[in-house]
């Protein structure tokens, strides 16, 4: 039962009825790539300082990414020395940089220098990207411009990533001739769909990979997402089901407008929905989002995903027993097998159960018949406070009624 770990997660056992793991599980065991330092660091207000991306990339590197994108080589002298030093440092580690076909020349020569043995392509195939951002190329001049990046980044000893962006909006069509004649004149490594806008739903981005498979005669996909619509994990497993091998995701979601996809949301889907069993340990993903969520200062919400302080806190009164010794009655992942801790806390939702709960947690007595009125007094001052209580205002609740 891939649904069901020991002391570890309880989804739905409908997700391991035949029919639904045979449209909703991935070919193969994907892979992440990172893209926290790049275009992470492209959230409008955040600046990433040299230090703080190597401290971001050696914690994510001991998280077990092997992939990831040092940042914007061309522009920033920073993000070169991150580059390099990761790069002398941690050499299994596959960084990629991005290079502008029609003037890709100085970008590859900069990626060799920084010691980086792979660039990807950053130029639109979606059709509202090349006509309002660009120079309104046709899909031909397009076409020439990659294959002259790529045979000279492989003339360069470099692989390839076509990214392609706005891929979302492109032209179905265009899109399967444009990857199909790449592939027979310049055989890049691997193709990219960038659904830069979040505008594809995650059927369109399984279509899409399904394309470009077809197009390419089997070439490696990867699959990056934006959530302008919150569908951006979504539409990764999508593409992980359709066969996309590498799939984007940065921490807490960083990335340009709306974000990226989540790489913490991510890993919980794909580790305990999907069974995937990805080698990455899950009680150190906290400490990297707490890490990030500094080093940017945007808080947590904290009923995100995974990473949120309140996900497994219990304020309404019914099942509290259960908490700590039996999380997995009131929660589908068990906070411990994360390295977290479950919570009950009191409130204006808490009830007499509660209140026995917190007089026995805080060795504290009250008489039998003055529990509701202790109750009521919890309630009214959840309700003046528009919060929780915390372990003193109980106390001197409590101490009027002994």
């Amino acid at each position: 039962m891939s649904y069901y770990k020991e002391n570890a997660w309880w989804g739905s056992p409908f997700n391991d009825i035949a029919e639904v793991r045979e449209k909703s599980l991935p070919k193969q065991r994907p892979i992440l790539h990172d893209i926290t330092l790049r275009d992470g660091d492209q959230t409008p207000g955040i600046v990433f300082s040299k230090d703080d991306k190597i401290r971001i990339a050696e914690k994510l590197i001991e998280f077990g990414i092997a992939s990831l994108e040092p940042g914007l080589l061309s522009s920033s002298k920073e993000d070169r020395e991150v580059a390099a030093y990761i790069s002398s440092h941690y050499p299994h580690v596959r960084m990629t940089a991005g290079v502008v076909p029609g003037r890709h020349s100085e970008d590859i020569k900069i990626a060799a220098d920084c010691g980086l043995t792979w660039v990807g392509t950053d130029f639109p195939i979606g059709i509202p990207a090349m006509r309002w951002q660009y120079d309104d190329p046709t899909y031909e001049e397009s076409l020439k411009r990659h294959i002259e990046c790529i045979c000279e980044a492989h003339d360069k000893g470099l692989k390839v990533v076509v990214g392609q962006k706005d891929t979302g909006r492109a032209e179905p069509e265009k899109l399967y001739w444009f990857d199909k004649e790449l592939m027979r004149a310049a055989k890049p490594e691997r193709f990219c769909i960038i659904d830069s806008t979040g505008g594809a739903l995650p059927a369109a981005v399984g279509y899409m990979t399904t394309l470009i498979k077809e197009a390419t005669g089997g070439s490696v996909v990867e699959v990056h997402c934006h959530n302008d619509f919150g569908l951006a994990v979504a539409c990764e497993l999508a593409g992980a089901v359709a066969g996309a091998e590498i799939l984007h995701s940065s921490v807490n979601g960083l990335g340009d407008r709306t974000g990226n996809a989540p790489m913490e949301d991510l890993l919980l889907c794909l580790n305990v929905l999907m069974g995937q069993e990805l080698a990455h340990d899950m009680k150190r993903l906290q400490e990297i989002c707490e890490l990030v969520s500094e080093l940017t200062g945007i808080p947590i919400p904290r009923n995100k995903t995974f990473s949120g302080s309140h996900n497994y806190m219990r304020e309404f009164g019914s099942g509290l027993d259960h908490v700590y010794d039996n999380p997995l009655a009131l929660f589908a992942t068990d906070p411990r097998y994360f390295g977290k801790k479950a919570d009950v806390v009191l409130g204006k939702k808490s009830s007499k159960a509660s209140i026995a709960f917190f007089l026995n947690k805080l060795d504290l007595t009250a008489p039998e018949d003055a529990l509701d009125d202790i109750l009521a007094e919890v309630k009214a001052l959840s309700d003046r406070k528009r919060g929780l209580l915390n372990d003193d205002e109980f106390r001197k609740i409590v101490a009027g009624y002994r």
